[in-house]
């Protein structure tokens, strides 16, 4: 369990397998599982501030909850003549990875961590030129486009008190999805 005072608690699980190979690379493969408690993210809310007659949009890390974190890494770097003996010197190396997680006080689907896709692929080759001393390469990267959901009480925290007041379509919509009484909702802008 690592605990540092600048961020939230972690407990965390972490199974590796690795292999060299004699003529060098390496092919490995990695699991993880990890519990974050205390996690931050950004709330945006309208706000009254010291610096403004109106009100402003803000944004403030708020503690959420906890949240669980797993997933596969693989990884594999060797030379193409280790596969093929007349081979073109050319270093191969490959990345792929798939996550899952969920925040604990986010409804899902979608409750992931915010900035983690579900997974990512990496693969670079890089050419040895033999008369002088110059490596050419590149690499390709895919990561796949992935949602988001916030939190219920992000959603209303971004929220301006204005448009729930009754009559309001829009306070319908929100006591739909935070699961709340909609006339407890409507008196309450009242």
């Amino acid at each position: 369990r690592d605990r540092s005072p600048a961020g939230p608690a972690h407990h965390r699980v972490d199974v590796a397998f690795e292999f060299y190979p004699k003529s060098g690379g390496i092919l490995s493969a990695n699991l993880f599982r990890r519990n974050i408690d205390n996690l931050i993210r950004n709330v945006v809310s309208e706000q009254r501030v010291p610096w403004a007659d109106v009100p402003r949009w803000v944004s403030r890390p708020q503690n959420i909850g906890s949240a669980i974190t797993q997933g596969i890494e693989l990884e594999a770097k060797f030379r193409l003549s280790d596969l093929w003996a007349d081979a073109l010197p050319i270093d191969l190396r490959a990345n792929a990875s798939v996550f899952r997680s969920s925040v604990e006080s986010v409804p899902g689907p979608d409750n992931r961590l915010d900035q983690q896709p579900p997974g990512t692929l990496n693969l670079g080759a890089d050419y040895r030129l033999r008369s002088i001393p110059l490596t050419l390469g590149a690499t390709v990267n895919w990561t796949p486009g992935y949602n988001t959901r916030l939190s219920t009480g992000t959603i209303l925290a971004g929220a301006c008190l204005d448009p729930i007041i009754p009559p309001s379509i829009l306070a319908i919509l929100i006591a739909t999805l935070a699961e709340i009484s909609t006339a407890g909702l409507l008196i309450a802008g009242i």
